[in-house]
């Protein structure tokens, strides 16, 4: 009676198991398809970019494109098995690679054409003083980074009312690791194309740390496209390495998971390109100490909002 039951509960077990793993593998297959109709949407409007600027396309090559995807995966009437189902997907994220890497040659020659006729947008900048919430604040060109938790009203506006040329970015989750990286070589930490989007106030939208440099050949997403949306490491990056902003406002409760070894890119980050970091907090906020001092090293400054 005893084997009995030891049986019955390892088949129920297992049973579950089984049914939890059809449920993960339904949703990274839906993450997967909506990657893709993403991906598709940011080729061909960035083709229709080039063409515009330069009047030369990859039309052709998106006419060569084998479409299995648009053909074959509807999510909600798919029969096939797993196996088909994998190599749909991974065909079509081959694709799209294909595609990029494509339009990269291009653009590398756009990029050379806008820098040499928008020298004035590249020129040094003036710096600017403002306030914002009672923080005072000096930047030739400030960043600002919104976690999706701020309470703040109006800061948006406060900002740009201070600083006209501000580039403000809004965190969907709040973390901060150092991930280890995947078997395409892509690291989740230098992905700050992903806080990019069409906003290409005062850079060359041409410039390839815009865009993905490799779409991901693996045929499930789940995890890559998670992080993504979670990593504040990355906002850092784009605003510095790309906007190239000197100063960075950061409102912020501090209620995330940050990593030492991400913690100390962001500091050399900083360190190496001079950005100030200023932090607007509430009066309940567990301030890290490492941050504490990360403000007082790069000259930045510290408002506690009560």
């Amino acid at each position: 009676m005893r084997f009995t039951i030891k049986y019955f509960l390892y088949i129920y077990f297992l049973f579950l198991l089984i049914v939890q793993s059809q449920k993960l593998d339904l949703k990274n297959t839906q993450v997967t398809v909506d990657f893709i109709k993403e991906m598709k949407s940011n080729l061909l409007e960035r083709n229709q970019r080039v063409e515009k600027f330069l009047d030369e396309s990859i039309k052709e090559e998106f006419k060569k494109v084998n479409s299995l995807f648009e053909d074959k995966v509807r999510l909600e009437n798919i029969i096939l098995n797993k196996k088909d189902i994998d190599g749909i997907l991974k065909e079509s994220l081959s694709e799209l690679n294909w595609l990029n890497l494509a339009l990269q040659n291009l653009e590398a020659k756009a990029k050379l054409k806008w820098d040499e006729n928008n020298k004035e947008i590249l020129a040094p900048r003036k710096a600017v003083k403002g306030e914002i919430y009672g923080l005072s604040i000096t930047a030739n060109r400030l960043g600002v980074v919104l976690d999706k938790t701020s309470s703040l009203q109006n800061l948006e506006q406060n900002v740009k009312k201070a600083f006209k040329n501000s580039i403000i970015k809004t965190n969907r989750m709040t973390f901060m690791r150092d991930l280890p990286s995947r078997d395409n070589g892509l690291k989740i930490g230098q992905n700050e194309w992903f806080y990019i989007g069409n906003d290409f106030k005062g850079i060359n939208p041409f410039r390839n740390e815009l865009y993905i440099s490799q779409v991901p050949n693996e045929p499930y997403l789940f995890s890559y496209v998670q992080f993504l949306e979670m990593d504040t490491l990355s906002t850092f990056k784009a605003l510095v390495n790309i906007y190239e902003v000197d100063a960075i406002l950061w409102n912020t409760e501090f209620s995330m998971t940050i990593d030492k070894l991400a913690f100390n890119e962001l500091v050399r980050l900083m360190l190496k390109k001079k950005v100030k970091l200023y932090l607007l907090t509430g009066k309940d906020a567990l301030i890290p100490k490492d941050f504490l001092k990360l403000v007082s090293v790069t000259k930045g400054s510290l408002k506690i909002i009560k």
